[in-house]
């Protein structure tokens, strides 16, 4: 995937979450009800088969078959590993409530130059690097949330889940972030008051 299909991505997802939370409103028309399905999207075992995200139940969300429709088109087709990770991207950020405009990646936002400075503690990120299946993903995802305190930079944190098993670079990027080894990626974005919609669009891409 080149670097415009990843700008599009990322400018997809956040724009997609920006019409369920309504942040240029501080949230007072969000889709509450679409949400709440949202964060409702589990893991599915069926046949005997390994756990999976349930993608029949993400099916049966309009908000998600808009955001299926989307990304299919932007990518030229989605195949059946890339719909997984959509309802991990999904379930995920129906649970963030905030742009992060302060960090440009969310690895930043998690890490630090000691891991006394770390929201997330160098054990548990080890974890999450070492993520093999959506399952897995699904999982970390879900607790990740709660760790930022349903506040992250979305199109970053999007991107990076939609990629994350099949892009080695995601992983190395956001080992670098997390220890503060990247200056630009770890420099604060200059935080300003989200009051208009083109200024919450530019923050989350």
């Amino acid at each position: 995937m080149d670097k415009e299909q990843r700008e599009a991505l990322k400018s997809l997802f956040f724009a997609w979450w920006a019409a369920l939370h309504d942040p240029q409103n501080d949230g007072r028309h969000a889709d509450r009800a679409e949400l709440a399905r949202l964060r409702r999207l589990d893991l599915v075992t069926a046949g005997g088969q390994a756990p999976a995200p349930d993608i029949a139940a993400a099916f049966a969300i309009e908000s998600f078959r808009d955001l299926w429709q989307k990304t299919r088109d932007a990518l030229g087709g989605i195949d059946a590993d890339q719909e997984d990770s959509l309802v991990i991207v999904a379930a995920t950020l129906a649970r963030i409530r905030r742009n992060d405009r302060a960090h440009r990646a969310t690895a930043t936002a998690l890490g630090g130059v000691t891991d006394a400075e770390r929201v997330l503690k160098e054990g548990r990120f080890l974890r999450l690097m070492r993520v093999e299946t959506a399952a897995d993903l699904f999982d970390q995802a879900r607790r990740l949330t709660a760790i930022l305190r349903e506040t992250a930079p979305v199109g970053d944190l999007g991107l990076s889940l939609f990629l994350w098993r099949r892009d080695p670079g995601i992983r190395r990027a956001w080992a670098k972030a997390y220890y503060y080894m990247d200056r630009a990626t770890a420099q604060p974005a200059t935080a300003q008051p989200a009051t208009t919609m083109p200024d919450v669009i530019e923050a989350g891409v």
